[in-house]
This record gives C-alpha cells, sequence and structure tokens, in this order.
C-alpha cells in the first residue's frame, strides 16, 4: 500500500501581512556611527516599545520562524526525500542507475537540508507550472541548486520580516544611541576550563 507524502500549505502572505505585523513593519530604524565604534540601530522618532509589544513581535519572530526553518530530523529528511523521489520520476533521467539515483537524491537533501518541506513542495509545484524563472529548461528536474533557490525564495518574504523584527527588538532607543559611551554587551554565562 502507497503512502502519501503530506505537507501543510502555508500561506506566508497572511502571516506577514496581518494589520499588526504590518505596523511593526513600518517602524523605522535610525543608524549612528560613534567614531571607533560599531553602527548603531535605534528606534526612530522617539518610540520605545513596552514590554507587551515585545512580546508581541518575539511571538511572531517565533511563529515566522518555525514555519520558515526546519532541522533534518528523520521526518523532514524523509518528507524532502519523498518529494524529491516524486518529483524525479516525473523527469526521468535516461541511463540512470541505482547508484546514479543515490547520488542525486542525496545532492537534493544535501541542498535542502534546512528548507522546510512545504516549501520544497511549493517550489516543485511551481516548477510543474513553468513558473521557475527565466531561462530555466522546464523538460528536465530543476538541480539542487535551483531547486533550493525557487525554495527560499518563496521563504524569502517570511526571512525579511524575521530579519526587521528582530532589528527592532535589538534597536536601542535614541537617547542610548545617540551616547558615545560603549554598551557593554552580556557576559555569556559558559563555564570557564581551568588548567590543571
Amino acid at each position: 500500500m502507497a503512502r502519501e507524502i503530506t505537507t501543510r500549505s502555508v500561506d506566508l502572505q497572511t502571516l506577514t501581512s496581518s494589520p499588526e505585523c504590518l505596523a511593526w513593519r513600518r517602524i523605522s530604524l535610525g543608524t549612528i556611527q560613534h567614531p571607533g565604534m560599531p553602527i548603531r540601530k535605534y528606534l526612530s522618532g522617539g518610540l520605545t516599545l513596552s514590554t507587551d509589544e515585545r512580546a508581541r513581535i518575539s511571538a511572531k519572530v517565533a511563529e515566522l520562524q518555525a514555519i520558515s526553518e526546519a532541522d533534518d530530523s528523520p521526518e523532514n529528511k524523509k518528507a524532502r526525500l519523498g518529494l524529491v523521489a516524486s518529483m524525479l520520476m516525473a523527469y526521468p533521467m535516461a541511463g540512470g542507475s541505482e547508484e546514479s539515483g543515490r547520488a542525486r537524491a542525496g545532492a537534493y537533501l544535501a541542498a535542502l537540508d534546512d528548507v522546510p518541506p512545504w516549501a520544497i513542495a511549493e517550489a516543485i509545484r511551481r516548477w510543474h507550472r513553468g513558473e521557475g524563472g527565466n531561462g530555466a529548461n522546464y523538460r528536465f528536474a530543476p538541480a539542487p541548486a535551483e531547486l533550493r533557490f525557487a525554495a527560499m525564495q518563496i521563504l524569502q518574504p517570511a526571512k525579511q520580516t524575521i530579519q526587521h523584527l528582530n532589528s527592532i527588538l535589538n534597536a536601542l532607543t535614541i537617547e542610548r544611541a545617540m551616547d558615545p559611551a560603549p554598551i557593554e554587551m552580556p557576559t555569556s554565562k559558559q563555564p570557564r576550563l581551568r588548567l590543571m
């Protein structure tokens, strides 16, 4: 009995275009660089974030990371392999052996080891529809790098939103950014090794 690979569909447009998220995306950041110091980003217009706002922004970042990032767990690896195998069956390679098939699958898995299966499924769907970009030859399966690029393009709105929201969370107040005093970085709580 055959088993279907199912991947949930994700609507990034809806997730990144909620009124609250759009309002956060409109928050502008200023930059300043004091001599001999790294560039500092600050919330422009004297804006400060409340604890509640910070919590909501952090929750949105976590939500977007959960759907736009994936580990190489056995479940994800199995889903990726199923998607790639199905795609390669639609575009067979003449004279391909079992060893070449394994090598091709390994190349795809290496290229896609951090891509969520749903994004791979959407990239494959777009390839089948001829929506892979200019210059693509749709008579053949996309190369591993092409499939990765297509999947990453799908994830781009989430990645950009995550980056902006993290910048907002890490931004200084304008008063602190304008103060040329060095900013102390939090010390890590890593144990120190002692030589005996």
